[in-house]
């Protein structure tokens, strides 16, 4: 069954391909733009950037439908790279900021100001942007915002609060390259929130930042400490005209290519969770009593889509689909096999995607006397699943529309 977990897997990511998401949103009649029902007079200069785990593939699905219209471009990634045609390719920092990403910030806002009145951009946003493109907000510097960064990954905070915070101590952020933009253009996004909202993906380099806490449901004091911030830095700062924003993939796009593949390899399916949130090994625990409660029989496909988080009290190494999974294992059965994986491809700061289990993973750490407990206690599941066999290597994917977690039953 581990083997079907990882087709379902794979067919869903490559649902979310950044080409293929991009060249479904956008096309060219004659010298309009055309993107989802919109139209757009493309006559003079056309600038092709990007910026996020998702930028090269999204370029190449860009040019593929504007071709010779591109004049230039930059792009920013987590690996850089050679030029993508009229696209420059540069790296930023993932994730937490370094060097690279301040470098990253200054091109990117450069090259915005330096665009014609009258020329038209198309903007190729996705997840990472956040840390691969910065330029603090004086008086901070590089090391304060890793700090800060470092703070929120290891507090348990959310992508809203975490983004929240970044777009506010941001000259990128918030607005921020919507401010230093003098002409027209577009936003296309591969989203890795789950409500898709445009101030959080990238922390919303397009999207003025006069959210309040408020309205996010987020205490601003409580945040600021976790941050270990000045709360005055967390004032609304930035206004710009906002550019329409169209999403080109999503979780869902992953979610019903899982369902779809599943049905075909003759299971049924029920998407349990579409919005999968909340400490990764309580959740795993939660889903499998769940699961357990409907008492289903026969080939079934349980889907979730969403983003756990980890509070880090520990000094071991792991990420939070393997968290997941490790949170579950206590709960799994024989004909069980539960799969947690990042489209990324990157589950923390390991080279997995994240793992999957089955009740001989059980009865591996069993003979091993390997006490899952133990090892979530300090945040190891890394080198539980190192010894257990049940990581998943993915490599890089080129997308990211976070999680997808699988419970298959026979």
């Amino acid at each position: 069954m581990r083997e079907n977990a990882l087709e379902i897997f794979r067919h869903a990511l490559d649902a979310v391909h950044p080409e293929r998401a991009v060249s479904s949103i956008l096309r060219m009649d004659g010298i309009q733009l055309v993107a989802g029902r919109s139209r757009y007079t493309l006559k003079n200069r056309v600038h092709l950037l990007a910026s996020g785990k998702a930028a090269e593939g999204m370029c190449r699905g860009a040019l593929d439908v504007l071709g010779d219209k591109v004049h230039s471009g930059l792009a920013v990634s987590h690996t850089g790279g050679d030029d993508i045609g009229p696209v420059s390719h540069i790296k930023g920092s993932h994730p937490v900021p370094d060097h690279s990403s301040i470098e990253a910030g200054k091109s990117m806002l450069d090259y915005m100001k330096g665009m014609g009145n009258d020329d038209f951009y198309v903007y190729l946003l996705s997840g990472g942007s956040s840390s691969l493109m910065e330029l603090p907000v004086h008086p901070l510097g590089l090391a304060d915002i890793r700090e800060i960064t470092d703070r929120l990954l290891k507090s348990g905070e959310d992508i809203h609060g975490i983004n929240a915070v970044r777009r506010r101590l941001s000259m990128i952020k918030g607005g921020g390259l919507a401010s230093a933009a003098p002409c027209q253009g577009i936003v296309l996004v591969i989203s890795d929130v789950m409500d898709n909202d445009p101030a959080s993906i990238g922390s919303g380099p397009f999207w003025p930042s006069e959210t309040g806490f408020a309205k996010l449901g987020i205490d601003p004091r409580r945040i600021a400490e976790n941050a270990s911030v000045d709360p005055d830095l967390l004032m609304p700062q930035k206004s710009a005209e906002t550019p329409p924003h169209y999403i080109a993939a999503d979780n869902s796009f992953a979610l019903k290519a899982a369902e779809e593949k599943a049905e075909e390899l003759g299971y049924k399916t029920v998407v349990l969770d579409r919005n999968l949130s909340g400490e990764a090994s309580r959740k795993g625990a939660e889903v499998m009593m769940q699961i357990a409660e409907r008492d289903e029989r026969g080939r079934m496909c349980y889907i979730l889509g969403g983003e756990t988080t980890v509070k880090v009290t520990g000094d071991g190494k792991g990420g939070r689909n393997q968290e997941f999974v490790l949170g579950a294992l206590p709960y799994i059965k024989k004909g069980m096999t539960i799969l947690s994986c990042g489209t990324d491809g990157r589950d923390g700061p390991t080279d997995a995607a994240g793992a999957a289990a089955d009740y001989d993973t059980f009865r591996t750490a069993s003979e091993k006397k390997l006490d899952s407990k133990r090892f979530l206690n300090k945040n190891n599941s890394f080198e539980f699943f190192s010894q257990t066999g049940g990581l998943v290597h993915t490599g890089s994917t080129g997308t990211n529309v976070c999680d997808i977690a699988l419970i298959l039953t026979e």
